[in-house]
C-alpha cells in the first residue's frame, strides 16, 4: 500500500498524530504550502483590471486554477466555473438564484436524498419556507444507501430541482448517479454535491449530465475558504445572481445598475485568489501521485482493512454497508468513476458505534491518545433521525493514512 505521509509536514511536527478526520478537512502537502508561500511573497495582488505585472500574474493564476479544476471534473471550459468562499455558500447562492430567477415558484417541489449534508438541506428548507415550496426525500434502503428505484415516483410536473451527494459523509456510500439524468429528464435542474469525492475518485460531469457540481477545496489538500461551483453556461445565463457588488456589474448609475451576464456576474467582490492558487497546486499534486491508480486504490485497501478490524471488535456496529457487502472493482474509474457507474459501493468514511461507551467519551478517549476522529451527527440530522441512532463516531482517510493508524485506533478501542 503506497503511503505519502512524508509529503505532509504536519506529521513531522506531530509525529505521533493519528489523523482519522480527513472528511472534516484534509492535511496539506508541502507542495501546496510552498505554492501559497511563493504566491504571497512574490505575486500577491488583487485581480481584475490591474495592469501592473503582479496583478496580471495573479489574474493568470486565478484563471489557470479554474481551467485545471474544469479539466479535473471532465469539463473543458473555465468559463463555467464559479468560485465562492465554501461549498455551503455555493449551495446558498444557488438556492437563492433559483427563486430569484423564477425557476422555482410557489407550489414547486425539490428532491433531496435523506443522507444529504445540512449545507444542501438547509438552504432548500429556507427557500421552501419563504416561497411555499415542497421538499421530497429520496429514501435509503437497509444498507443506508439511496434507493434510486423510487426516484421516478417522486417526480411530477411540480418537480424542478434534484440535489444529491456523490458520496455520503456518514456511511461512505457512493450511489450510482449515472442514470439520474435519464430518469429525471432534461428540464429538471440536477445538482451534485461532490464535496467528499473530489480528489479521491474521478467524477465526470459530462457523463453524469449534471447542471451543477459543487465542491470544497479544503477537503482536497487546498486551503479553507474556497468553494467551487461548476454550472452549465445555459444555466448561468438563465439565473439571476444572488450577490451583488464590485466586478459583478457591467454598469452602475445613480439610480440603476446592470449586471454582467456571465460567471463574473456571480463572483461579486474580491475573490479568494490565494485559495485558487492552493487548489491549482493541489490538483497538480494529485495528478503527480496518480489519483486514479494510487489514491483510489489506497482508499479501497485501507477501507477494507479498517472494516475488517472494526467488525472484529465486540459490540461494534457499522453505520452503512459493512464488509459483507464491500465491493471492489478492477477498474472503478472506467466511465468516469464510481458516481458514473458503480465501481465501488463505499469508500474512505466509516461511521460506527460501540455499545460499551458513549460517542463523546469515545472521542475524548481517542483525543487523549492523539487520535483524531469525529463524533456526533456530522451535519446530517435528518438521516440520524430516520435511523434512530443518536450520533456515532466517524473515521476517514486520505493518501497519508496508513494501516498502522488503524491498528493504533483498534488497540486504543480495545483498551477502553
Amino acid at each position: 500500500m503506497t503511503n505519502f505521509r512524508s509529503d505532509f509536514p504536519i506529521f513531522s511536527t506531530h509525529p505521533d498524530l493519528v489523523y482519522l478526520d480527513s472528511a472534516a478537512t484534509s492535511q496539506k502537502p508541502q507542495s501546496v504550502i510552498d505554492a501559497v508561500t511563493d504566491y504571497l511573497t512574490t505575486t500577491n495582488s488583487n485581480i481584475h483590471r490591474g495592469t501592473y505585472s503582479i496583478a496580471e500574474q495573479s489574474e493568470d493564476l486565478y484563471q489557470q486554477s479554474k481551467a485545471r479544476f474544469a479539466q479535473f471534473i471532465g469539463w473543458s471550459s473555465e468559463a463555467e466555473v464559479i468560485y465562492h468562499y465554501n461549498a455551503t455558500a455555493c449551495f446558498n447562492l444557488l438556492a437563492q438564484s433559483l427563486v430569484k430567477s423564477g425557476i422555482l415558484t410557489p407550489g414547486d417541489s425539490m428532491i433531496l436524498g435523506v443522507p444529504e449534508h445540512h449545507a444542501n438541506i438547509v438552504p432548500r428548507q429556507m427557500i421552501a419556507e419563504q416561497y411555499n415550496l415542497t421538499i421530497r426525500r429520496l429514501p435509503i434502503d437497509e444498507n443506508y444507501t439511496l434507493d434510486r428505484s423510487v426516484l421516478l415516483s417522486l417526480i411530477d410536473d411540480t418537480t424542478k430541482v434534484i440535489s444529491l451527494s456523490a458520496f455520503s459523509n456518514v456511511t461512505g456510500d457512493m450511489p450510482d448517479l449515472s442514470r439520474v439524468r435519464q430518469i429525471v429528464g432534461d428540464d429538471i435542474f440536477f445538482v451534485i454535491d461532490g464535496s467528499q469525492i473530489l480528489g479521491k475518485y474521478p467524477i465526470n460531469v459530462t457523463t453524469l449530465g449534471a447542471d451543477v457540481l459543487i465542491g470544497t477545496a479544503h477537503k482536497m489538500f487546498s486551503l479553507t475558504g474556497l468553494g467551487m461551483l461548476r454550472m452549465q453556461k445555459k444555466r448561468i445565463t438563465s439565473l439571476t445572481p444572488a450577490r451583488w457588488g464590485g466586478w459583478a456589474i457591467a454598469e452602475v448609475t445613480r439610480d440603476n445598475y446592470e449586471l454582467q451576464s456571465d460567471i463574473h456576474g456571480r463572483e461579486a467582490g474580491t475573490p479568494n485568489v490565494v485559495g485558487a492558487v492552493s487548489l491549482l497546486a493541489a490538483i497538480d499534486y494529485i495528478d503527480s501521485i496518480g489519483w486514479v491508480e494510487v489514491i483510489s486504490q489506497h482508499d479501497q485497501e485501507l477501507t477494507q482493512y479498517a472494516l475488517e478490524r472494526l467488525q472484529a471488535l465486540p459490540l461494534c456496529a457499522i453505520i452503512g454497508s459493512d464488509l459483507s457487502s464491500f465491493e471492489k472493482s478492477v477498474a472503478p474509474w472506467q466511465g468516469g468513476g464510481p458516481a458514473c457507474g458503480r465501481g465501488f459501493l463505499r469508500g474512505w468514511v466509516i461511521s460506527f458505534t460501540l455499545d460499551t461507551i458513549t460517542k463523546n467519551a469515545l472521542a475524548q478517549h481517542c483525543a487523549d491518545h492523539q487520535i483524531a476522529i469525529r463524533c456526533g451527527g456530522h451535519c446530517t440530522f435528518p438521516f440520524w433521525h430516520d435511523i434512530w441512532i443518536d450520533g456515532w463516531c466517524r473515521i476517514s482517510f486520505h493518501a497519508y493514512t496508513t494501516p498502522k493508524d488503524i491498528d493504533i485506533l483498534i488497540t486504543t478501542l480495545r483498551n477502553l
